[in-house]
């Protein structure tokens, strides 16, 4: 695929790695349309820099509801003229210990990072041009178990079998559904599970990975946008680990 003046939708984009990948597609001279469920300060920085190699907007929704994805919709529609790519970034990762982990948590992980990419996926999805992508963003927790993550893990082995499923379903329109799959990225949440571990980030990099390196948000969006160009590649999971999973 050609991105080049393509509409992009990438949901929970204010910061980290959904911030990475807007400002990569822009790079790209992709429209995008940038999402954030409640800091408009972020979604607006992530807008700025957008805005300084392509077009771009920003919506306030939350992704979890099918609300939120209409109004994306709505807002897409009034300032382009088709959407060719979601990513599914939206995601909420919280430290818990299974037996630790109550009723409330569970279904606010499951809302946040299973919901939200069925329910975007479907409410976009119906308008998407065909030919277009979707690109779900999970985790190497979905595939090797992590610390304090049982729920989050869960949640993000969900989206990875729900990517080769999701493949199956829109082939008929020639749409592409893959998956990304990062260990611990450079982020908010990221830094907090090394704050965890009680190791210094190079000790910690050092002990989990074979690269000794921490995964940086730019690492994660050059992976989407190999997948968002590739017309052959479709219902895979793209691990981006530093070799996290051979340690």
């Amino acid at each position: 695929m050609d991105l080049k003046d393509k509409v992009a939708v990438v949901t929970g984009s204010g910061r980290g790695i959904g911030r990475a990948i807007s400002v990569a597609l822009a790079k790209n001279r992709c429209k995008v349309i940038i999402n954030v469920k409640k800091r408009l300060e972020e979604g607006q920085e992530t807008l700025r820099m957008v805005e300084e190699y392509s077009q771009g907007i920003l919506v306030k929704a939350d992704v979890s509801t099918r609300e939120g994805c209409a109004s994306i919709i709505n807002e897409a529609r009034k300032n382009f003229d088709s959407i060719d790519i979601l990513v599914n970034n939206a995601g909420l990762g919280i430290a818990m210990p299974f037996m630790n982990s109550d009723d409330s948590l569970i279904q606010k992980l499951i809302d946040t990072n299973i919901m939200s990419v069925i329910r975007c996926s479907q409410e976009i999805g119906r308008v998407m041009e065909d030919g277009g992508t979707i690109i779900n963003v999970s985790s190497v927790a979905g595939l090797k178990p992590m610390p304090l993550l049982p729920i989050y893990g869960m949640t993000k082995a969900a989206i990875i079998n729900l990517t080769q499923y999701m493949a199956y379903d829109f082939a008929q329109r020639r749409i592409r559904v893959n998956a990304v799959a990062p260990s611990v990225v450079s982020t908010k949440m990221g830094n907090s599970l090394v704050d965890i571990s009680g190791l210094k980030e190079d000790k910690f990099a050092k002990e989990y990975t074979l690269t000794g390196k921490i995964i940086d948000p730019d690492e994660v969006a050059d992976a989407v946008i190999f997948l968002a160009k590739s017309d052959s590649i479709t219902g895979q999971t793209l691990v981006i680990d530093s070799g996290w999973l051979l340690k």
